[in-house]
């Protein structure tokens, strides 16, 4: 299915424009690609930056629930997430859950995928957002922030879905959205035509560097960032057990005044007690 949609012309960005998903049910009575508008909005799948010429953002359309088969109320038979086997191998290598940017490009530029040769020269423009990204984490690239799967997204366009901010949309299959909604989840001929006519009379250039202008500034981590504490080894292990020793001796000497002042007041004789006692009983 993949291969059917950069057919179709994504310029190397891992977009095809509607007009050209549509085209094929319209020409050659095609089954395939003839979601609606607002079903491809529900999956996360319609890349509407440009709002005059929405597209299909193909790992999120290959990925999405519309093209598993098999379903159950206990498994679906879905398309391999190949966007999962590029992380793991990220992660095999750096072994933590966060890496510098030159580790984060050392790696990808080496990093092979079914569409992306290697090794290969990262575009600037990629490498400034992936500074971005690190910025907010003191120069550190989190493996598992929605940041970072956004980069990775623009790293590898037609293999790692665009990370969506959490709510904004909710993939359902077809048959769950129609009872939810009540509509149906293809679109009509004529609803496909209108994009096909609309770009057949106003033809447009996609520059390759238009992958960047989806990109949305909103970090979501999975577990929140641990701050790197200072010092190392033997010299950090100490300073922490001179600090214990410390605290314990602070404890040690705070009980044993407690317990002399006691024993101090114990000790005393009792007479003014019994004098003031012995005067009110006269």
């Amino acid at each position: 299915m993949k291969d059917q949609l950069v057919g179709l012309g994504d310029h190397g960005i891992g977009r095809v424009e509607l007009a050209d998903f549509y085209r094929p049910a319209l020409d050659d009575n095609s089954f395939a690609f003839q979601e609606s508008i607002e079903y491809l909005r529900e999956l996360g799948a319609l890349d509407e930056t440009d709002p005059t010429s929405p597209s299909v953002i193909i790992p999120n359309y290959v990925n999405a629930p519309s093209n598993c088969i098999a379903s159950s109320s206990f498994y679906s038979v879905c398309c391999l997430d190949e966007c999962e086997q590029l992380i793991g191998h990220m992660e095999s290598n750096i072994k933590a859950s966060e890496a510098s940017v030159e580790t984060i490009v050392e790696l990808v530029s080496k990093l092979p995928s079914s569409t992306q040769e290697a090794p290969r020269n990262l575009p600037a423009s990629l490498l400034e957002r992936l500074d971005e990204v690190a910025a907010p984490h003191a120069g550190f690239v989190q493996l598992h922030g929605r940041m970072f799967a956004q980069w990775m997204h623009h790293a590898f366009p037609r293999e790692c879905p665009f990370p969506h901010v959490a709510g904004a949309t909710a993939p359902r299959t077809p048959n769950e959205w129609m009872d939810s909604t009540g509509a149906e989840s293809l679109a009509s001929p004529e609803e496909m035509r209108k994009y096909v006519d609309k770009v057949a009379r106003s033809p447009s250039e996609v520059h390759p560097d238009q992958q960047l202008n989806h990109w949305e500034v909103h970090e979501e981590l999975l577990m929140p960032r641990t701050v790197p504490r200072e010092g190392s080894g033997f010299a950090d292990v100490f300073r922490k057990f001179m600090f214990i020793v410390v605290l314990v001796a602070m404890g040690v000497s705070a009980i044993g005044s407690g317990v002399q002042a006691m024993s101090s007041v114990s000790s005393r004789p009792s007479k003014a007690v019994f004098g003031k006692s012995k005067e009110h009983l006269v």
